[in-house]
């Protein structure tokens, strides 16, 4: 992870002066304008137009024209508890004609402020059009109270722009998918470093549901608890997977629509301890629950653990529930022997358990591959 290049922007007095020199008042943008895109199920918004995610993984894309300046204002009050290394951050992408649209991670600030300002981007051209796209990485899931409280949650309340500064609509690929998991999905790489940012450590946008995504043509939603299992809690609190699936945290519920073309779940990993027949039933009874909440055509693929943790118990629950669009995934025995044969490790060699960022990227063809092949065959 230590040679993984990151620019990370600090939060000065000198950069939040730029952020409001420009000539008028910045302009401040709700998330909840229409112009811009939020990941599907992953921020919940409020009256007021502040959007809130509530684990890593959430994004946002918009383009912006007529400003030189980029920020945002956040609630860090939420995060009360978290050192600094510990705060949530965004990774940013800025892409225009001439700027590469290079990412960058800023963290924010542990300053304990309903309203704060993180600048994002400076130098722009008022008179060039931006495409923007801000990933939540999350903060210290470790932390507790993140289900029943806020500590690790991302609030942004607005969008700044310069005082002539328009958001715009953005390019948005046609399908939508959704990418439930542990910290696989969340994604913690194999290399925890205390003295360094949690986003050298845990990084959802480099995790393989953004190149499944990409893959199958979509935007997607990506939630991932480390530790949580079928049948395991997870970390911040939170109960085991059918209890919070359908949830953003303990005080707020989702509300499914019927966009969703595909919902992948990968969880097990952490079920080792668990009992088969409490595994068996959860699979059995979240396949109704899921295909009521997503509707009749969400294909739902189901993936099993890479060291085959509670394989038999999930494939047993996917043929109980007998519905039609339900696939069973199987990429372990052949992630393993095709790409790692003779090889030191199939994961990554800070702990030989978790998937680091090169990893990932492999992970995601065999997903990739045999998610199509159920698409082709029509049928389980």
């Amino acid at each position: 992870m230590k040679a993984r290049p990151v620019l990370l922007l600090a939060v000065s007095a000198l950069s939040i002066g730029m952020l409001r020199g420009a000539p008028g008042a910045p302009r401040r943008v709700p998330l909840t304008d229409p112009a811009i895109f939020r990941s599907p199920y992953c921020w919940r918004t409020d009256d007021a137009g502040d959007a809130v995610c509530p684990a890593g993984g959430g994004y946002l894309k918009f383009d912006v024209t007529g400003t030189a300046h980029l920020g945002l204002r956040v609630d860090t009050a939420i995060n009360r508890g978290l050192s600094a290394l510990q705060m949530p951050a965004v990774k940013v992408i800025v892409s225009g004609p001439a700027r590469d649209g290079l990412a960058h991670y800023v963290a924010f600030p542990a300053d304990d402020r309903a309203d704060t300002a993180v600048p994002l981007a400076d130098g722009l051209d008022p008179g060039t059009h931006y495409r923007v796209t801000l990933f939540a990485v999350g903060g210290d899931e470790r932390a507790m109270s993140g289900w029943s409280g806020t500590i690790f949650q991302t609030q942004i309340n607005r969008l700044v722009l310069d005082a002539g500064g328009v958001v715009l609509p953005p390019a948005l690929r046609p399908r939508r998918a959704l990418f439930l998991g542990a910290s696989y999905e969340q994604a913690f790489f194999g290399f925890l470093r205390e003295d360094e940012p949690m986003y050298r450590s845990v990084d959802p946008s480099l995790a393989w549901p953004f190149f499944v995504a990409f893959a199958f043509d979509c935007e997607y939603g990506q939630v991932g608890i480390g530790s949580q299992g079928w049948a395991r809690f997870g970390n911040g609190g939170y109960p085991a997977f059918p209890y919070t699936w359908n949830r953003f945290d303990a005080r707020h519920a989702k509300t499914f629509g019927p966009d969703l073309d595909y919902v992948f779940v990968h969880l097990a990993e952490n079920d080792a301890a668990q009992p088969d027949a409490a595994v068996e039933r959860a699979v059995a009874a979240w396949i109704p629950a899921a295909r009521a909440a997503f509707g009749p055509r969400t294909r739902l693929f189901i993936i099993l653990s890479l060291p085959q943790i509670k394989s038999g118990p999930i494939r047993a629950g996917v043929a109980a529930a007998a519905d039609p669009l339900t696939y069973v995934l199987d990429p372990g025995r052949e992630y393993q022997r095709t790409v790692f044969a003779g090889g030191p490790t199939w994961a990554s060699p800070g702990d030989g358990i978790h998937l680091d960022a090169v990893h990932q990227g492999l992970f995601t063809a065999f997903v990739t591959r045999q998610a199509q092949a159920c698409l082709d065959r029509g049928t389980p």
